[in-house]
């Protein structure tokens, strides 16, 4: 049973360490696929090796909990920023942090914003 949360551990961790790129959208897929396969792929085992068909299994709705899971906190992971702005600009949250110990209050080089430092 622990077998769950460590492979929603995992998967949350690959969803991290890729946070705003492709690849990291490419590996929740992946995952939650997987995971919904075995849902559709667990009637034709449970049939092949017992000999019983069910329609619907508690097996099968753990699953679906499962897939749902991590896919709702893998989305929300791989929104999150990949890092976090010491000093940004007032409109656009541009990175201004080596410009404004040079000279104080500057002028945002992305968006051209004057005095562009949150004081």
């Amino acid at each position: 049973m622990m077998l769950l949360p460590l492979y929603a551990l995992a998967v949350w961790f690959v969803c991290f360490r890729l946070r705003r790129m492709w690849v990291g959208w490419f590996a929740l897929v992946a995952a939650v696929s997987l995971v919904v396969a075995l849902v559709f792929v667990y009637p034709h085992l449970q049939r092949w090796f017992t000999g019983e068909s069910t329609r619907w299994s508690s097996f099968q709705f753990v699953m679906w909990g499962e897939a749902i899971m991590v896919a709702v906190v893998g989305v929300f992971i791989l929104c999150l920023p990949r890092e976090i702005v010491q000093v940004p600009c007032r409109k656009c949250g541009y990175e201004l942090e080596a410009l404004a110990a040079e000279a104080g209050n500057v002028r945002c080089p992305e968006c051209g914003t004057e005095r562009a430092v949150k004081v």
